[in-house]
């Protein structure tokens, strides 16, 4: 029987072997900041690291990255290097609202091959009323106000009417 349990815990020691080295093992973040507003949602960004080295299909090797609140993907896209080379990849997210509070931050991944390669979960932003308030690793630009809209609207208005009335004089 011991011997059985032996020949067992080595085949699948032999079969789960090559699963370990189907992923990606240069992958990184790097560059992480953002910040979370209550009048203008959250931003998240950074970069992504990898060196390429498993051949998803023409050469090339393919990760996922993924951004997860609360058990649900906010965003995701591929990135794709040849095979042999490295690369980094920036990303900048935002979505409305305020990070959820059924699990701590939010959920940085990187997969390759299905196999989860990096993350960093939690991934916790600070936290401001407003977006003036914050100072340093702010994230992205924040959403413009609705009067700064009107305002651009109101100027492109402006800058028609007095091409057609160049138009007219000529």
């Amino acid at each position: 029987m011991g011997k059985l349990l032996n020949v067992t815990g080595a085949a699948l020691l032999l079969c789960a072997a090559p699963l370990a080295t189907q992923a990606a093992t240069a992958i990184s973040f790097s560059g992480l900041s953002g910040a979370e507003y209550d009048s203008a949602g959250v931003y998240v960004l950074g970069d992504v690291n990898f060196t390429a080295d498993t051949d998803d299909g023409g050469g090339m090797d393919d990760i996922l990255f993924q951004l997860w609140d609360d058990f649900v993907v906010k965003f995701e896209t591929t990135y794709s290097l040849a095979v042999g080379t490295s690369g980094s990849f920036h990303f900048e997210v935002y979505y409305p609202g305020l990070v959820g509070t059924s699990a701590q931050g939010v959920g940085l991944y990187v997969t390759d091959n299905g196999f989860y390669a990096e993350y960093i979960d939690p991934y916790d932003v600070p936290h401001y009323s407003d977006p003036s308030e914050c100072q340093v690793d702010c994230g992205p630009a924040p959403v413009p106000l609705p009067a700064a809209g009107l305002l651009l609207a109101g100027g492109l208005g402006l800058m028609g009417a007095l091409r057609r009335g160049l138009r007219r004089k000529a």
